[in-house]
């Protein structure tokens, strides 16, 4: 951490600890002038918003007279809140706009279309757009809104009339827009960009792109997260033309926050190439501040001294029932061995009660099979083996006994974003 980032970081810490009874508390045993950010506790979620549950004035500054309030399913499986002042929103909305301005090069004259659903556009568009995009369409420039529900010869006529210099939307909505316009070798060199939501994007979605959209550059969002903390990272364009999957490359917004990867135990990971859980300290909000703060994703470093990162996917969920705690990725496991193929894709583990005991119900996009209760019993018995919590709980009544679901690959619950499927779903 450079002398400029320990500068910020203590003013952020040094407020927080004065305003909130959260880091005040939590940093009781620390004194002021030993309060370098790389030696405090990483906020536990658990507490934090258990605190925050309890009374929000445990994690605010001030109380909110004007702004905004976001309530998400967040990292923990209870509501979580996130307040933000309207100078806070107007910061961070300004922040994306002057960068994304000066990435894409918007100039006068540049029309972007952005692909979005029905209610979205009858709803306050301009703000889902110019917020969650961060892109503020430039005085002279022209913003065109194209309902994503319509039938896709109407979606592709729009856009072939108003001929966009940028074009946002989901992956698979491009996708389609690609393949619809590959059947009449229709080509758009109008669009020099494509803002596609999410972050990884395979090459079997974009490799149609190409040929509709020769001149486009790839730019995933920039790297932020659920607590609507601004931009935190800016990603790195690649071209069309590439025939690869798509990893992108992010800088840290150092103006905006301090980012951090660390080990499960906390350590510090400097070097490239290891791959780490990500921790934010804000270095704008001060409503409700965030420090050392584990945003749920994991990432590793290409260059620690000029900032460059790659995002590496969320941080294996876990499935907590009663007092057993079991990683999604060891129950995957299990039921890829279970059932001899990898179920990527077609996996769901659902958090559920019945008869107010908790229950794990694996939801499996396969035709049912002609021995399922025999595969029921080898899964089950498989997690006994490698959890003896679970085996404990399981004995005790405490948790219910697993149950399988064969379904139809769209009943499987999906994320809006990227279109993959969700592999927790908590259903409590």
């Amino acid at each position: 951490m450079d002398a400029t980032e320990a500068s910020l970081a203590c003013d952020v810490i040094s407020f927080a600890r004065k305003h909130t009874y959260y880091y005040r508390h939590l940093y009781q045993s620390i004194l002021d002038d030993e309060s370098f950010l790389e030696d405090l506790p990483i906020t536990d979620l658990e507490d934090y918003w258990k605190m925050a549950r309890a009374d929000l004035a445990n994690v605010l500054t001030t109380p909110l007279v004007g702004g905004r309030i976001l309530c998400t399913g967040g990292s923990t499986s209870h509501l979580e809140s996130i307040h933000l002042t309207l100078d806070e929103t107007h910061n961070h909305s300004k922040a994306k706009a002057l960068i994304w301005g000066s990435t894409l090069d918007l100039s006068e004259g540049d029309r972007l279309a952005s692909l979005a659903t029905t209610s979205d556009l009858h709803t306050g568009f301009w703000d889902t757009v110019n917020m969650y995009t961060g892109v503020m369409v430039p005085v002279k420039s022209i913003q065109i809104l194209i309902s994503n529900e319509q039938p896709l010869e109407n979606i592709a006529a729009a856009v072939e009339r108003f001929r966009p210099s940028i074009l946002i939307g989901p992956p698979f909505d491009i996708v389609h827009l690609a393949e619809y316009f590959g059947t009449s070798d229709t080509v758009l060199l109008s669009v020099r960009a494509i803002l596609y939501l999410g972050h990884s994007l395979p090459k079997r979605l974009h490799s149609s792109w190409h040929g509709v959209f020769p001149k486009a550059k790839l730019f995933p969002l920039m790297y932020s997260t659920k607590l609507d903390i601004g931009p935190v990272g800016l990603p790195a364009p690649i071209t069309t033309c590439e025939n690869c999957d798509v990893d992108p490359t992010y800088s840290v917004a150092h103006e905006i926050a301090i980012l951090e990867i660390v080990t499960d135990d906390g350590t510090i990971i400097k070097q490239p190439g290891v791959k780490g859980n990500v921790i934010i300290t804000h270095l704008l909000r001060r409503l409700q501040p965030i420090i050392r703060y584990p945003v749920g994703d994991v990432a590793e470093w290409v260059d620690y001294e000029s900032r460059t990162f790659k995002y590496k996917g969320r941080v294996p969920a876990k499935i907590k029932l009663a007092e057993a705690t079991l990683d999604i990725s060891l129950v995957k496991e299990v039921v890829n061995n279970a059932l001899g193929t990898n179920v990527d894709g077609r996996f769901q583990c659902v958090l559920c009660c019945e008869d107010s005991r908790p229950k794990l119900i694996i939801r499996l996009a396969y035709p049912i099979p002609h021995n399922p209760g025999q595969l029921r019993h080898n899964i089950e018995s498989a997690i006994w083996k490698v959890s003896p919590g679970w085996k404990h709980d399981r004995l005790a009544g405490a948790i219910l006994s697993i149950r399988l679901e064969w379904v139809d690959a769209d009943e499987l619950d999906h994320d809006e974003s990227s279109g993959k499927v969700k592999e927790l779903v908590d259903e409590r």
